[in-house]
């Protein structure tokens, strides 16, 4: 790929990311609320609709990327390829911001602000699927020969396997009868329908066999930039929070409330913060070993966006509402550290399985003598330093925990470099 046309796949990488982040963090918000981690003053029901509608969005979103990766190769770059792709991923940033409300106590109930936007979201997604699908017509017409990397939604090209076809014919007209359907929970039927459709896009590869990796390495190094700055943003936000309990327990900041701000808050966010660190270096090690597929992406796509969900946890929205921040630590600490336990289970399992399969990571290569040993004994100390952090309701005892994680995370990170 030239020069020029890297940079329009940038562009395209960073649109599509911020707009992957904003129904994130709308689904972060959600989640809070449920968790009873947002003080509200107004009862909010927040339902299913609006949670499934931003799950299909973001399924869509990642099956146009494995679309878009093969649709870039032969596109030229000019004035109106690069309008097009403005107006086509411009477009799903736009309609993402939609998905939920601003300001959610305006909505008491999330199935009002569902009937409410759930048009003007709809009526985006098939638009952008359908320029998609007739620029892939437009291609194979001129004799361009596209992989069959799956059915239903924006990848389309899948028309050469009959199963992905039916998957491909039942989807839009799904799609387009959510359109018209009021009812909550005929809306509640077909979300589900079109969420499933979407995930047996990505799993029916993987069933029979036909799994289509691409085999331009440069596909996923350009789409891994969205991912890149997905945890970008997620640290970012825990960034920003230590910095505003910082303002907030300097003159730096006026307020009438007296905030206490204690140590707990600020220090589960520098053990997410230094985990996150620690999990880039490795997705960084596994990025060359994961397959340029609709699934990997979705895979991927969980677990670096349920570390940017988890984030959003560590530090209250609107610092106001807590005068203690330690109670708010007891509040969140759970889904926070069992979020970030879930995740790098999930990452060490796949890291294993390559190692079983021969395959030499950075790790694994030249290692010193002895160091396998310390290695081991810091992950297992600091298994069991979490283990406790999630379980001990102890003030002081999670106070020290806490110290006990970062001291454990900088101690390997002086081993990497000792």
């Amino acid at each position: 790929m030239d020069d020029p046309l890297l940079q329009l796949t940038r562009l395209f990488s960073l649109l599509l990311g911020l707009g992957i982040a904003a129904i994130l963090s709308g689904l972060g918000f959600a989640w809070r609320i449920k968790w009873g981690a947002q003080a509200t003053q107004a009862k909010i029901r927040i339902g299913a609709l609006v949670p499934l509608l931003g799950l299909l969005v973001i399924l869509d979103q990642t099956s146009f990327v494995i679309a878009s990766a093969e649709l870039f190769r032969h596109m030229s770059l000019s004035y109106a390829s690069l309008i097009a792709v403005l107006v086509v991923i411009g477009g799903y940033y736009a309609i993402s911001t939609f998905v939920f409300p601003d300001n959610p106590t305006d909505w008491p109930s999330f199935d009002d602000y569902y009937l409410s936007v759930s048009r003007l979201i709809l009526s985006g997604m098939i638009a952008i699927n359908v320029a998609t699908l007739t620029y892939e017509f437009l291609l194979t017409r001129s004799g361009v020969e596209l992989p069959a990397n799956g059915g239903a939604g924006g990848s389309g090209m899948g028309f050469g396997d009959p199963v992905s076809l039916v998957a491909e014919l039942a989807f839009f007209p799904l799609l387009a009868t959510l359109l018209f359907v009021r009812s909550q929970r005929g809306s509640f039927a077909l979300l589900i329908s079109c969420n499933l459709l979407m995930f047996f896009d990505a799993l029916y590869p993987l069933l029979t066999g036909k799994a289509l990796a691409s085999e331009l390495r440069s596909d996923f190094d350009d789409i891994s930039r969205l991912f890149s700055l997905l945890i970008g943003l997620a640290i970012m936000t825990l960034i920003g929070g230590l910095a505003r309990c910082w303002r907030l327990s300097r003159p730096a900041a006026r307020r009438r409330e007296n905030i206490r701000i204690g140590w707990l808050v600020p220090l589960l966010g520098i053990v997410l913060l230094l985990n996150q660190a620690s999990f880039f270096i490795k997705a960084f090690e596994i990025n060359r070993h994961v397959p340029f597929t609709y699934s990997s992406l979705l895979a991927v796509l969980a677990l670096i966006g349920g570390y940017y969900v988890i984030s959003t946890f560590v530090f209250p929205q609107d610092p106001s509402e807590w005068p203690d921040y330690d109670i708010y630590f007891q509040k969140v600490k759970r889904p926070v550290i069992g979020g970030m336990v879930v995740i790098n289970a999930i990452s060490g399992i796949y890291m294993l399985a390559l190692v079983v399969n021969g395959v030499g990571l950075m790790q694994t290569r030249n290692p010193r003598p002895g160091s396998g040993v310390v290695e081991a004994g810091i992950e297992l100390a600091l298994l069991a330093v979490i283990a406790g952090l999630f379980f001990t309701k102890s003030e002081r005892a999670n106070l020290w925990l806490l110290c006990a994680a970062i001291a454990l995370l900088c101690s390997d990170a002086v081993r990497s470099i000792a």
